[in-house]
């Protein structure tokens, strides 16, 4: 069993040292890292708790956590690690334990934390291999007026994967689908180290109106006096996979690599949870607090909280699934 992504997977490529300089000086403000920060404080009540940033990098979100919390960051890249340590100061130093981890395998033993995040996207790493030939990427999308969705007579996926892919309460509702996908055991472990009654928030993308987005405009850049990035994105369809070559450039140094997010929708989240044993408090669509909109919301916020043992057992019982698997209805 690896205990980190393998050398070759996108992630070491793509989360150097540029990515680095370029998002912690310029691309990230201070002002939003505290709007999130801030967000997950109140909404968790972390205060005085032991909070698990996953994914940390830098540490933009972990040290300010620190000021007010116990929390322990997890990276698999030692610089970003190092640099979460370095630019903090004081008490909040002493708060703050960093370590090497892969987040399909934890490093932490079971039940310790009260809360745990998974900020900025860093959900959907691990991207299954092509089945057979390379996919062609679909450029077509559906396109539905909004009330569509509103009153839900399509589902908020609709148009996300190809026609032939069997649709998502199928595919979420499937043991099978979940066992195969890696990112799922990133919510296994997630639930083994949450104590029981402790908190989970997630951020990943809305699927819908980012691929809108890729597919009107597939190519961009970002040119200022400082640097200049140019990103190219594809979406496969089929397996439901964003990917994007990025050209960093900052002086005369220039990074080149690609990234491959894997997307979920709301509900297959949130199934995905429930196998885990979370319960699904409340869904936000940005750290401003405003509500969940499928067609409109530009990210996904799911704040979830560990079921104690007898909840879990009741709900087990009480499934539909667990009955049709054991051949009677209860």
């Amino acid at each position: 069993m690896p205990k980190f992504p393998e050398p070759d997977h996108w992630t070491t490529r793509y989360f150097g040292k540029l990515y680095a300089e370029l998002y912690s000086q310029h691309l990230l403000p201070a002002k939003q890292t505290r709007i999130e920060a801030d967000f997950a404080r109140r909404l968790l009540q972390l205060s005085g708790k032991r909070v698990l940033d996953l994914a940390c990098g830098f540490g933009r979100h972990a040290r300010l956590l620190a000021r007010h919390s116990a929390v322990v960051g997890i990276d698999r890249n030692r610089e970003y690690l190092a640099m979460a340590r370095e630019n903090t100061s004081g008490q909040s130093r002493d708060r703050l334990l960093v370590s090497r981890g892969d987040m399909r395998w934890l490093p932490l033993r079971s039940e310790c934390f009260d809360a745990v995040l998974l900020l900025f996207n860093s959900f959907g790493y691990f991207v299954p291999p092509p089945v057979s030939a390379p996919l062609e990427v679909h450029r077509e999308l559906w396109k539905l007026p909004r009330v569509f969705y509103e009153r839900g007579f399509v589902s908020e996926d609709f148009g996300m994967i190809g026609r032939s892919q069997q649709s998502e309460e199928q595919s979420a509702n499937s043991a099978e689908v979940l066992a195969e996908d890696e990112n799922f055991l990133v919510l296994k472990e997630i639930a083994r180290v949450l104590r029981a009654g402790g908190e989970f928030l997630l951020e990943v993308p809305n699927p819908r109106p980012l691929i809108e987005a890729v597919m009107s405009s597939p190519r961009r850049w970002l040119i200022t006096r400082e640097y200049e990035i140019e990103e190219q994105f594809t979406y496969d369809r089929r397996r439901r996979i964003l990917s994007n070559t990025t050209r960093m450039t900052a002086g005369k140094r220039t990074e080149v690599a690609d990234y491959h997010l894997k997307l979920y929708s709301r509900r297959e989240l949130e199934v995905a949870l429930r196998r885990v044993g979370l319960k699904v408090l409340s869904v936000f669509g940005s750290y401003d607090g405003e509500p969940y909109s499928a067609p409109t919301s530009v990210s996904i916020l799911i704040h979830a909280r560990k079921l104690k043992n007898e909840e879990s057992m009741k709900r087990k019982r009480s499934s539909p699934l667990q009955g049709k698997r054991r051949g009677r209805s209860e």
